[in-house]
């Protein structure tokens, strides 16, 4: 992503992920998950990425962890859902 401000990095993660919910879309979880992982990018839009990876795996809501505090990697995250969503990005021929 190249967008300058935190804010709309976090809404074009968002709007990403309600058009790719249940999708399981190979480039799209490629981005998520780099943006997730980059310790450069904001805590909010790493968070949002989080949530977005779990949208286009079709996870149910109920699985999403809380939008109203920043997350805790070592509590909140479901790394198996990262495994997963790695495991889908590394079947699928890379486009870079």
């Amino acid at each position: 992503m190249r967008e300058t401000d935190a804010d709309n990095r976090r809404v074009a993660v968002y709007g990403l992920s309600r058009l790719l919910n249940d999708t399981r879309d190979v480039w799209a979880l490629r981005m998520l998950l780099k943006t997730f992982r980059d310790e450069n990018e904001s805590r909010t839009v790493r968070d949002s990425a989080y949530s977005a990876i779990l949208s286009v795996l079709g996870r149910p809501l109920s699985e999403w962890p809380s939008a109203a505090r920043f997350l805790d990697h070592g509590k909140d995250i479901d790394w198996q859902r990262i495994e997963e969503a790695e495991a889908i990005v590394g079947r699928a021929p890379s486009d870079s």
